[in-house]
């Protein structure tokens, strides 16, 4: 198998060697996830759905999605964690919705 990953309709990942047929998912599907703004707190949440694996172990479920917390004018991220279905990937971006109101768990 490759590192490339779709998903599916469920959004579990799919593994794919085939790179033609990742790009064009990736083309075709907005990588886009979640997003909130928290002006209040000068803070944005956004989740995406990476296709390659950020998991560390071999024989982890593949870590495709990504859920970070931004300053609103900075790409520098505040937190960071990832995810294995687009299901835990949404629960992990309202998590991170209340890190960024409360401020704790940041770096």
């Amino acid at each position: 198998m490759g590192i490339y990953y779709t998903y599916d309709s469920n959004g579990t990942p799919v593994p794919t060697s085939d790179v033609i047929a990742w790009a064009e998912f990736i083309r075709t599907h907005d990588e886009k996830i979640a997003y909130t703004e928290l002006p209040e707190v000068g803070l944005r949440v956004s989740t995406v759905f990476m296709g390659i694996d950020y998991a560390y172990q071999v024989g982890d479920p593949p870590l495709v999605f990504v859920t970070m917390i931004f300053p609103m004018n900075s790409y520098r991220d505040k937190y960071c964690d990832r995810y294995s279905t687009k299901a835990e990937a949404l629960a992990g971006h309202e998590k991170a919705i209340g890190i960024a109101k409360s401020g704790e768990g940041m770096y």
